[in-house]
C-alpha cells in the first residue's frame, strides 16, 4: 500500500514542481544532470509509508552530506552516452571499411557527421568510466561499510565493464561501438540510472545546507509522534519559527487566529515537513522526530465546483468525508483543515466543528491539524476534550493597527479587530459623505 495523498493536498502544500511557479520540489531542482532532475520528479510522487524505507534513502542523505564531495562525472558526456545508447540502430555501426585508403580520402572530402558524433559519444563513455574509477577508488573504504555500501559495489561492477583506453584507434572504436550499444546496452543504461541517482544524493544535502534543512528522525514508538523544533516555510526568508508537538496524548491541534495572523501559511509548513519526512527528505526546521502515517490530505485552498454545481460548503462536507473514510479503515492519517466549515453560516459553522474536531480527538492514532475564526466552538472543546492541544497566532495592536508576531502561543485567541481594520479603511467614512467629487 502506497502513502495516500491526492492532488489537492499536492496543491495545497505548492509541492509539484510547476514550471514559473515557486514550490517545494523547486528547492530541490539543483542536480547537475537531467537525469537527476527526473528522478527528483519522481521521488516526489512516491512519498514513503514504510519506516525501514524511509530510514535508508536518510542514512543515504546523511552519508553524503558527511562525505561532502562533488560530483565527479562531467555531465556533457552523461547527455552524449545516454543519447547514443538510445540509438539501437545496426545501420549505423561504425564501418571497419574506415581503414581503407578510398574511405578515408571519401572522409577527407566529406567528413561523416553521424560517424563523428559516433565517435565523441564513445569517447564520452570511456571518460565516464575513468572518472567514476577514481571517485570509487576516493570513498570505497566509506562507502562500503556504510549504507551505500550494496549500490557502491553495483556501480563498481558496471564500471569494469568500460575498457580503459585512452586514445583508440579507429578499429577499437568500431569495437566498443557493437559492444556498447549492443552487447552492454542494458548494463550501460543502468549504470547511468545509478549515476544520475547519485546526482539525487549528492543534490539533497547540499541543498539541505543551503537552505538550513535538518534531517528528521524515524521515531520507533508505537503510537503516533510528530515533533517539530523550529518550523518554518521554506519559501520565507527570515521566517518566524515555531514549535508544535502531537501526537497520542494530544492528537488534535486547535488553531485560532485572526486574518493574516499566519494561520494558513503555518499549517502549509506543517503539512510540508511531514510531506518531505515522508519521502526521508530534510525539513524546514531544526529538529522533528516522527512516526511513520499511511497518508496525509489537507484543505487549505478548497474552491467551488460550479461545474458539477457544489457549493464550498458542499466541498467541504465532501472533503472532510473522504478523509473520515480513510480514518475509518484504520489509516494513521495527518489531516489538516483550514477554516472548517467556513462555508456556510456561523450557527451550523460552530456546531459542525464541535461535533467534528471531538469525533477527530478520538482517533488518537492519527494526527489532526484544525483552524477556525469561531473562537466560541474552541471554549466549548476545551471543557472535556484532554487530547486537544488549543494554540493561536496573536495579533498586537500598535497606535490603532495591527501587527502580527507570526509567534505559536498556547490557548485561544481573543482577538476580534475585524472592525478595526473596517475603519482604519475609511470604508464607512466613503460610504457616510454625502459630497461626491466630480
Amino acid at each position: 500500500m502506497s502513502f495516500i495523498i491526492d492532488k489537492q493536498t499536492l496543491n495545497d502544500l505548492e509541492i509539484p514542481g510547476k514550471k514559473g511557479k515557486r514550490s517545494v520540489q523547486s528547492l530541490f531542482n539543483e542536480t547537475k544532470t537531467k537525469g537527476g532532475a527526473e528522478q527528483i520528479t519522481e521521488l516526489f510522487q512516491y512519498p514513503l509509508d514504510s519506516a525501514i524505507a524511509i530510514k535508508k534513502r536518510l542514512d543515504s542523505f546523511k552519508f553524503f552530506s558527511e562525505l561532502d564531495e562533488q560530483f565527479p562525472i562531467n555531465v556533457v558526456n552523461l547527455d552524449l552516452a545516454e543519447q547514443y545508447l538510445l540509438n539501437t540502430d545496426e545501420r549505423t555501426l561504425l564501418n571497419r571499411e574506415k581503414d581503407s585508403f578510398l574511405q578515408g580520402i571519401k572522409d577527407l572530402i566529406q567528413p561523416n557527421s553521424q560517424n563523428q558524433l559516433l565517435i565523441l559519444a564513445i569517447k564520452a563513455i570511456l571518460i565516464i568510466g575513468k572518472e567514476l574509477d577514481v571517485f570509487l577508488k576516493k570513498i570505497e573504504k566509506r562507502a562500503l561499510t556504510s549504507v551505500f555500501g550494496e549500490t557502491f559495489l553495483e556501480l563498481e561492477s558496471l564500471r569494469d565493464i568500460i575498457p580503459v583506453c585512452e586514445n583508440p584507434k579507429w578499429k577499437q572504436l568500431t569495437e566498443f561501438d557493437r559492444y556498447f550499444r549492443f552487447e552492454k546496452r542494458e548494463h550501460l543504461l543502468r549504470l547511468l540510472t545509478l549515476i544520475y541517482s547519485l546526482d539525487v544524493n549528492m543534490t539533497v544535502p547540499r541543498v539541505a545546507k543551503i537552505q538550513k534543512f535538518v534531517f528528521p528522525t524515524v521515531s520507533d514508538q508505537s503510537g503516533s509522534v510528530l515533533e517539530i523544533q523550529g518550523l518554518r516555510h521554506p519559501h520565507l526568508k527570515g521566517a518566524i519559527t515555531n514549535d508544535i508537538i502531537a501526537g497520542c496524548d494530544e492528537n488534535l491541534i486547535f488553531l485560532t487566529g485572526v486574518n493574516m495572523a499566519g494561520k494558513s501559511t503555518f499549517m502549509k509548513s506543517f503539512g510540508i515537513a511531514v510531506f518531505l519526512a515522508h519521502l526521508g527528505f530534510p525539513v524546514p526546521a531544526s529538529r522533528m522526530t516522527f512516526s511513520v502515517f499511511d497518508g496525509l490530505l489537507t484543505t487549505i485552498n478548497l474552491s467551488d465546483n460550479l461545474s458539477v454545481g457544489h457549493s464550498h460548503f458542499y466541498a467541504e462536507v465532501v472533503r472532510v468525508r473522504k478523509m473520515a473514510e480513510f480514518i475509518q479503515k484504520g489509516k494513521k492519517m495527518v489531516i489538516i483543515v483550514d477554516e472548517l466549515f467556513r462555508g456556510t453560516n456561523v450557527k451550523d459553522a460552530f456546531d459542525a466543528t464541535v461535533a467534528i474536531a471531538s469525533a477527530f480527538s478520538k482517533k488518537d492514532t492519527s494526527v489532526f491539524m484544525i483552524s477556525t475564526h469561531i473562537i466560541e466552538a474552541g471554549k466549548v472543546l476545551g471543557e472535556s476534550h484532554p487530547t486537544i492541544s488549543f494554540v493561536f497566532l496573536p495579533t498586537i495592536m500598535k497606535e490603532g493597527r495591527p501587527v502580527y508576531t507570526y509567534r505559536l502561543l498556547k490557548g485561544i485567541s481573543s482577538d476580534r479587530h475585524g472592525m478595526l481594520i473596517v475603519e482604519n479603511e475609511g470604508i464607512l467614512e466613503l460610504l457616510n459623505n454625502n459630497h461626491r467629487k466630480i
